[in-house]
């Protein structure tokens, strides 16, 4: 008798080879060429010797892996002894093959096996099913799961509990029925119960602290779920720091994990640190999702939320000037210019430092802590310039000091700056930095204010050197007039409008402003002529030098309306529109745009601006985009960073002024000369 067997031996002591109870056959699987470590009991077919022999010994043929077949042999005789006329004859038995169903979705149902007999043999090859019969022996636990007998097919009804089942059946051969072979069909019914909860390590923090959040989905089952994702935005207000997670991959906003096997977890911690500028709630929310039907997803999101405090930011106090004339008083608003931090200017903070000035020949200034305005009451006949230091807090108690300076004049005619001119410089690629050569735009300027001997003002005339320009864009030019000044109470002349894009009243203010705003000239390259090398005018040494542009606006007030103290022109807000965009305005640092400026540019690139705060046209770190210096400077070349020429600009500007306030100045270690454009003549 011969045919093919296998066996494995996965006991380190042997293996015991045992007749199948259910069919009287014993099966060989494994993968040697021989059988060490075998042994048999008495009632199961061996090969060395058979002590209890019966009348009818069966062997259901295995396969190995890299040999398919193995021939086996059994010789029949008295034990031990020889059998001289063996008799060898085939040994045609049916083997039914275990089947491993397709995993089918609780949801729909469908087919687990197509067919039970697909992988069934007969004499060692696929067996012909009009050859059998297949009856089941032990249904599945769960009455959706059925075997046609039929067809062999093995289905899922819709709806079917999910979870892993099996069933057994056995098929016989028709032409000899007591031929027969059992096997177990195993299905799997998707479906898995995934949970998601999202937790944060603090409930409360300051802006601009760290924050960690740890996301776990747990599979609840009964099966694993298949290709397991989770979704999480993290708000814009978090920089994310590091993400780990337990198992899978990160890719914002996406947590791809995969399989994840039933009752298995699976864990993502997030750190990130909240924005500066942020306080409030701060809700973070995940979901979890896969393409195995969940049958609860009332656990698939979860969020958590976060109390961020404000920062604790120190006010920047910003210098004051102001005029009047001789034997009047002035009040100075000096908070206006003012920045608040983390929490609003308290006005009752305001005291003076010193030094003060003499109250018996100059005069003396007293504050209203009701509304933090201070008064300057010059002496009897005095004329000059006095000056004090103050200090303001706001409600954090966080303080700042700045300057206060008055010129008192005896004439007709007052004087911003009180002596030559004073410089603005502009940076044109805000919101981005740039360059940062602040030689887009370099103006000089000069106002002379005329009042009457009952102290109103009659006119005031501007005068503004344009000195150099290092832009490709054809920027314009202007400011606004500060106080409460009714725009129609005004009549300007001298300014040029060549362009098309600015509109003017008929008295020469532009349309659509609250505020008296004044353009005096729309492109800076219709004033002065480029040189024919170089970018822009006057930046580039090698370039031929363009003789400045001098234009001299005038602005006639309405006679006997506002007074000096009224029209502040030392807090008067110039800037620069960007390449004819009127949407676009550069500032000095805390003074609000226009009414014709878009806000859509506020808090984008390097631009830090918090317009609730009234805070303006600066960095993070304070560094502004335009300059306004009380007195003429000197001014980079071009594509040279002014923090490397004027070596004292960064502190000054991160101090909000207070640190080297004489930061342009021509001093033993606060510049760098090379690097500041050369003047001829100068």
């Amino acid at each position: 008798m011969g045919g093919y067997t296998s066996y494995t031996v996965n006991n380190p002591t042997g293996l015991t080879i045992s007749t199948n109870n259910t069919t009287g056959r014993t099966r060989f699987l494994g993968i040697n060429y021989s059988l060490p470590g075998v042994t048999f009991d008495n009632n199961a077919a061996f090969i060395a010797n058979f002590m209890n022999p019966n009348n009818k010994i069966s062997f259901a043929l295995g396969q190995t892996n890299s040999n398919a077949e193995r021939f086996y042999s059994v010789q029949l005789g008295v034990a031990g002894g020889v059998f001289t006329t063996p008799n060898t004859v085939n040994n045609l038995l049916p083997i039914a093959v275990d089947d491993n169903g397709t995993p089918v979705p609780y949801t729909t149902g469908g087919i687990a096996v197509t067919n039970v007999l697909s992988n069934d043999l007969y004499n060692g090859s696929p067996i012909n099913p009009a050859q059998v019969t297949i009856s089941l022996v032990n249904p599945a636990s769960h009455p959706g799961i059925t075997l046609n007998t039929t067809t062999g097919q093995v289905n899922v009804a819709p709806g079917t509990s999910a979870g892993n089942y099996t069933l057994t059946y056995k098929i016989c051969m028709n032409a000899s029925p007591s031929d027969c072979d059992i096997a177990d069909v195993f299905v799997k019914v998707l479906g898995a119960d995934l949970q998601i909860i999202k937790t944060a390590s603090v409930s409360q923090l300051t802006a601009g602290e760290n924050i960690q959040y740890t996301l776990t989905v747990t599979n609840a089952g009964p099966t694993e779920a298949y290709n397991v994702s989770v979704s999480d935005q993290i708000p814009s207000e978090i920089t994310v720091v590091s993400v780990v997670p337990s198992e899978g991959t990160w890719s914002a906003p996406t947590w791809t994990i995969g399989t994840l096997n039933n009752q298995a977890t699976a864990t993502l911690t997030i750190t990130g640190t909240v924005s500066n500028n942020f306080s409030g709630n701060l809700t973070n929310s995940a979901s979890v999702s896969s393409t195995t039907p969940d049958p609860n997803t009332s656990n698939n999101s979860s969020s958590v939320t976060v109390q961020v405090a404000s920062a604790l930011v120190p006010p920047v106090a910003n210098n004051d000037v102001a005029s009047t004339s001789i034997n009047t008083p002035v009040d100075i608003n000096i908070l206006s210019n003012d920045t608040p931090g983390s929490s609003a200017l308290n006005s009752a903070s305001v005291t003076f430092t010193g030094p003060a000035p003499n109250p018996t020949t100059q005069g003396v200034f007293t504050v209203n802590p009701a509304t933090g305005i201070v008064t300057f009451t010059p002496a009897n006949n005095y004329a000059g310039t006095v000056s004090i230091n103050y200090q303001v807090c706001n409600l954090d108690n966080l303080c700042s000091q700045a300057t206060i300076t008055v010129g008192v004049y005896p004439g007709v005619s007052i004087f911003y700056p009180a002596s030559g001119m004073g410089t603005l410089a502009f940076e044109d690629l805000w919101p981005s930095k740039g360059d940062y050569d602040f030689n887009d735009l370099v103006v000089d300027y000069r106002f002379e204010t005329v009042i009457n001997y009952n102290n109103f003002i009659e006119a005031i005339t501007a005068t503004f050197k344009i000195r150099a320009f290092g832009a490709s864009f054809q920027n314009g030019f202007g400011f606004q007039i500060p106080g409460p000044v009714n725009p129609s109470h005004l009549t300007v002349s001298g300014y040029s409008i060549t362009d098309t894009y600015i509109s003017l009243e008929s008295n020469g203010v532009e349309t659509g402003q609250t505020k008296p705003t004044i353009i005096v000239f729309d492109n800076a390259f219709a004033q002065m002529k480029h040189p024919g090398s170089g970018t822009g005018v006057n930046t580039d040494p090698a370039a031929p030098y363009v003789q400045p542009k001098t234009l001299t606006v005038t602005i006639n007030f309405k006679p006997n309306t506002y007074s000096i103290n009224d029209v502040n022109i030392a807090d008067f807000n110039p800037f620069i529109i960007i390449n004819k965009d009127r949407s676009r305005e550069v500032h000095l640092p805390g003074y609000a745009p226009t009414n014709l400026a878009g806000s859509q540019f506020f808090g984008t690139y390097d631009d830090a601006s918090i317009p609730s705060q009234n805070k303006y046209y600066v960095t993070s770190n304070n560094l502004p985009w335009a300059l306004n210096v009380y007195g003429s400077i000197d001014y980079m070349k071009e594509k040279v960073d002014i923090l490397e020429g004027f070596l004292k600009f960064a502190e000054w500007a991160m101090s909000g002024g207070t640190a080297f306030p004489d930061w342009y100045k021509n001093l033993l270690g606060y510049r760098d000369n090379p690097k500041i454009y050369p003047v001829p003549g100068k």
